[in-house]
């Protein structure tokens, strides 16, 4: 803390911090499509690819996707003729550590940044070696003491998910107005989550 009598030149002279520019930042969209379509008259394709990126306004949080689709219908002969679908994707999310229903939320920069006492460095002099570690033995003053710029950084909290759907059917035209068809599909999905808490932090500190 400081003492209780301070001049106001004392007072001016006194750092401030912006734990709000460091814990937010403009946002950004990426996005790219492209498709592709060829044939000839006993075969059609079409193709598609879509990328989708999005950098949240909170430091280390985004959001990618990415999809790919093919189609293609082929005339085997006069009766029998083959459809076939694939369509593939990833998506992949880093997300936010912390929320406001539980304690956690004291390491959340998106809810601490703006009340943490701005005389608290960020940073240990003028390298980006984050200041008030609980292994260093130095605390930020006030009643929020954890660094959460350095929680934002050293949490890892990762959902990813791929998926691939298909389907194939055959078609065979027994005469004009009647056709079979038998089909079948495929929906395979892989959710993996990943959640790391460092040592080096407040709550993971032993």
């Amino acid at each position: 803390g400081f003492p209780a009598a301070l001049t106001d030149e004392e007072i001016a002279a006194i750092p401030n911090y912006d734990w709000q520019g460091e814990a937010f930042k403009p946002g950004s969209i990426d996005n790219f499509d492209a498709s592709l379509s060829a044939g000839n008259e006993n075969t059609t394709l079409y193709s598609s690819f879509s990328y989708n990126r999005q950098e949240g306004s909170l430091i280390k949080i985004d959001f990618e996707r990415i999809n790919g689709k093919i189609n293609v219908t082929h005339k085997i002969n006069e009766k029998l003729s083959l459809d076939m679908g694939f369509t593939l994707s990833s998506i992949t999310q880093n997300g936010p550590y912390g929320d406001a229903r539980g304690t956690t939320a004291f390491g959340a920069p998106q809810y601490a940044s703006p009340t943490i006492l701005p005389f608290n460095p960020i940073y240990i002099g003028e390298t980006k070696e984050f200041y008030g570690l609980p292994a260093s033995g130095v605390f930020l003053v006030g009643d929020l003491s954890h660094n959460v710029i350095a929680t934002a950084n050293y949490i890892k909290a990762q959902g990813k998910t791929n998926q691939l759907v298909g389907n194939a059917s055959f078609n065979y035209k027994i005469m004009d107005g009647l056709t079979v068809k038998a089909f079948g599909g495929l929906d395979y999905r892989n959710i993996a989550t990943t959640f790391y808490g460092d040592p080096r932090l407040n709550d993971y500190y032993a």
